[in-house]
């Protein structure tokens, strides 16, 4: 974008020099036919010669105005497309450097909650740890490239854990039980997963 607006700057300079050689060329010529009229004066007394001579310096003062008129349109033009460039650039710049803030104030917060959930997991209260466990599941849809697999993983293993907890306190008091309301929900979660992308199935071996 940078080297865009040097480039019309430039072609800017150059039409700027092209437009005082012509301009230069020009009152040259124009120098050129008041020396005719002075000399048609003082040769020739014919104001017909005259009056053609000056009409013709008339005419071309005509072209030079509009010359002047045109060279500055263009200039304006070159000037003004720079400047809108500049600003669009800059403009795309900033949304750049914002969307930029976004997705990582997003990724931060993400890693927060993660944070959290696998906290509440480990929690001591029943319904505390089913909500990192639902929490787990919503972090896993919002973004399941990072966090599905290592949901899915830590999820197969607390199953894993509170199972094998469950089965030794039923052995010894020879009772039995059935899965904790939390356990319960890390199935739900782990069976209507999406699939999709996953590097390994569930390792749910083990389970009584």
């Amino acid at each position: 974008m940078n080297l865009s607006i040097s480039l019309l700057m430039l072609v800017g300079v150059v039409a700027f020099l092209w437009y005082l050689r012509r301009t230069r060329k020009q009152h040259q010529r124009e120098a050129q036919v008041i020396r005719e009229i002075r000399n048609h004066i003082q040769a020739n007394s014919d104001i017909a010669k005259v009056v053609g001579a000056y009409r013709d310096l008339s005419d071309r003062l005509d072209t030079h105005d509009e010359f002047l008129k045109n060279a500055a349109t263009i200039l304006a033009s070159v000037a003004l497309l720079a400047g809108a460039l500049s600003t669009l650039y800059q403009l795309k710049a900033t949304l750049q450097a914002s969307k930029d803030q976004l997705e990582l104030t997003r990724t931060s917060q993400l890693a927060g909650r993660f944070q959290s959930a696998i906290e509440e997991i480990g929690n001591e209260s029943p319904t505390v740890r089913t909500g990192g466990i639902v929490e787990l599941e919503q972090i896993s849809r919002e973004e399941p490239s990072e966090y599905h697999n290592i949901v899915i993983d830590i999820l197969s293993s607390h199953v894993r854990s509170e199972t094998t907890k469950a089965a030794e306190q039923a052995a010894e008091h020879k009772m039995q039980t059935w899965p904790s309301e939390n356990v319960r929900a890390a199935l739900v979660v782990i069976g209507r997963r999406n699939p999709k992308g996953e590097d390994h199935e569930p390792d749910l071996r083990g389970i009584q």
